[in-house]
């Protein structure tokens, strides 16, 4: 480049472009390109040190893994924040995770006790204990519903879905369509009761319709049952069933490296909410996550984004637990966290704690050091990331291996593979 502008064109007296003569074709150097050579050269012998270390230490942490398959040594000890998959495969009763999902997300559940649950002994899905009785077409904010706003709990909507002679006349097409939605709810509520029976890890929250506006009720019952439940519990981690979650390395770092690097909290005694803390953050006026008219202010509260999922200390989960039934449920379960919070006798002792350096919703799941992975995960890219974590290390990785799971599967690239 830096060849190309030294020559100069020039245009002849006939309009003939020429270059400079011999004589004339100079390069001049100024400090400006001296100090790109030196900064290239820098990041170079930088980068070329950087791969023989972690070279090395892939070579070292291979080699102890033969030595101990074969009876020999056991693998020198890793640094705490890069704690490979030799970590204790079940956690232990300090963290316990709630699963928020659907009555109908059969096959999400699946996928997690397959992949990421697998072995977790306190992993646990909560869901509903009915389904909207309105079809969709009928219900408020729908395109279609011009002439009626029901809700999906109003009794005018289930008594239409159990008798089909409410309020409403309906023609043969719409009669159908709740004819058609009250057997898909039969069906759900069949397959949920066996899957109930089988799996013995789902949590109904009771007196909760399940839709999307039902994830405050459906945290705070999590809160109440684990409390009640689970005495060892210190941690409480809210998850989606879009989500990934390294328990056994999460639980062994919120005890142990957390609280000795992060936050000196203990989670028994001092209230704390761990993830992405959004701050000023306005209500929304319109859309999905518009806010009810009860909230009244400018601004929430700082709130754990529901995306990244959140962790809390055992009194924040025991004061949700406590005080359920007066607490307004808000339009999503981490604003109505942080409200909550604002209008409890906690306020001004709760400590606010920013997560990103191990949770994240952009879908990274190869990172070490990243023990929670949201969000709109596929069950694709969930299988995907466990078997990645099974079988590779990230030393192993030259250079940084990063990837992001998003649609196109078939597009992965493992940098420095």
């Amino acid at each position: 480049s830096f060849l190309l502008s030294s020559i100069k064109m020039r245009r002849s007296s006939r309009g003939a472009v020429t270059l400079p003569s011999a004589s004339k074709r100079r390069t001049k150097v100024g400090p400006r390109e001296v100090l790109l050579v030196l900064s290239l050269l820098i990041a170079g012998t930088y980068l070329a040190i950087v791969r023989s270390v972690l070279g090395r230490k892939c070579h070292e942490n291979r080699t102890a893994r033969e030595d101990q398959t074969a009876g020999g040594p056991r693998p020198p000890k890793k640094t705490k924040r890069l704690a490979d998959d030799a970590t204790k495969e079940v956690a232990d009763d300090a963290t316990v995770v709630l699963v928020l999902s659907r009555r109908d997300g059969f096959n999400r559940r699946e996928d997690i006790r397959e992949t990421w649950a697998k072995g977790q002994p306190h992993v646990y899905f909560i869901v509903g204990d009915r389904n909207c009785d309105v079809p969709h077409r009928f219900r408020m904010g729908a395109r279609e519903n011009r002439r009626t706003k029901l809700g999906c709990a109003d009794e005018q909507g289930r008594q239409t879905a159990a008798d089909m002679d409410g309020s409403l006349s309906l023609s043969e097409k719409e009669k159908g369509a709740w004819e058609e939605m009250i057997k898909r709810n039969q069906e759900i509520g069949t397959r949920l009761k066996q899957e109930m029976a089988k799996y013995g890890d789902i949590l109904v929250a009771s007196n909760v319709v399940d839709t999307y506006r039902s994830l405050p009720a459906k945290i705070k019952y999590g809160y109440r049952w684990a409390t009640e439940n689970l005495p060892h519990a210190k941690w409480f981690v809210k998850s989606d069933d879009d989500s990934l979650v390294r328990v056994a390395e999460l639980s062994q770092y919120l005890n142990t490296d957390f609280r000795e690097e992060v936050a000196a909290v203990d989670p028994l005694v001092n209230p704390a909410v761990v993830g992405h803390i959004v701050l000023w953050k306005r209500p929304n006026q319109r859309g999905k996550w518009k806010e009810f008219p009860e909230f009244q202010r400018q601004v929430y509260p700082p709130f754990p984004l529901g995306s990244y999922g959140h962790i809390v200390s055992r009194p924040v989960a025991q004061y949700v637990a406590d005080n359920a039934k007066q607490l307004f449920e808000y339009q999503g379960e981490d604003v109505s966290l942080g409200i909550w919070l604002d209008e409890s006798p906690l306020k001004g002792t709760v400590s606010f704690i920013d997560g990103t350096e191990f949770m994240n919703n952009a879908q990274r799941c190869t990172y070490n050091h990243m023990y929670s992975t949201g969000h709109d995960l596929k069950p694709v890219h969930m299988k995907f990331c466990q078997n990645f974590r099974q079988k590779h290390n990230q030393y192993c990785f030259p250079w940084p291996a990063h990837i992001i799971v998003g649609p196109r599967l078939s597009l992965l690239q493992v940098v420095g593979d």
